[in-house]
């Protein structure tokens, strides 16, 4: 036998009230907060200034002109230049040398 169905009348959502929430006053967080300025102990600070190296390099498209290259194909042969390393910026591919001082 089936089994009949039955219509189910829903109920009506009742609407709770929120929780009242202080507010808090200006004068107590500014007192708070200057309490805790005068108890933090200064610190020293701490020199993040860069090394002077005295390394200076040339950038060279990757895949530039046959005659670019070519040159730097020579000072590196020479000892000029040494390869350092391989950088991308905006989808361009940069070679780095590192300058040789004799």
């Amino acid at each position: 036998m089936a089994k009949r169905r039955v219509k189910v009348e829903s109920e009506p959502i009742v609407k709770t009230e929120e929780p009242k929430v202080r507010a808090k006053s200006s004068k107590t967080i500014n007192k708070k907060v200057e309490k805790v300025l005068s108890e933090m102990i200064p610190t020293e600070k701490v020199d993040n200034k860069k090394v002077f190296t005295d390394n200076s390099f040339e950038r060279h498209k990757a895949f530039g002109d046959v005659i670019k290259r070519n040159a730097i194909t020579d000072k590196v042969k020479q000892g000029l230049l040494k390869w350092a390393f391989y950088g991308i910026e905006n989808d361009n591919g940069y070679q780095y040398y590192l300058k040789v001082k004799k």
